[in-house]
């Protein structure tokens, strides 16, 4: 089963990368997948151990079926966040977690 879903952006279709959509379709398709076969995502699951867990499957294996569950895991945790101080908060380049030494 594969489910095809526009991405939209400001009420307009956005065109990706082929790369970036076929990414993003995994997402779905396993989300579904999961869906299917297990039930719906339980919010008292540790989406972030699973997160790191997929990580470090990809590391050791070169496998991208883990980074597309990591950001699965990714997605779960911001939904259903078992963080005691989950938030969003946008920040700047001085505040980025990736910020580039110049």
């Amino acid at each position: 089963m594969e489910i095809r879903l526009p991405i939209v952006l400001q009420g307009g279709i956005y065109t990706v990368h082929s790369k970036i959509e076929g990414f993003l379709q995994r997402m779905v398709n396993r989300l579904a997948f999961g869906y299917y076969r297990y039930g719906p995502p339980d919010p008292r699951q540790d989406y972030l151990s699973r997160l790191k867990r997929a990580v470090e499957r990809y590391e050791e294996t070169g496998n991208l079926e883990f980074l597309v569950d990591a950001a699965n895991y990714c997605l779960l945790e911001t939904a259903m966040p078992l963080h005691p101080n989950a938030h969003f908060k946008s920040t700047d380049s001085q505040g980025s977690a990736v910020k580039r030494d110049t």
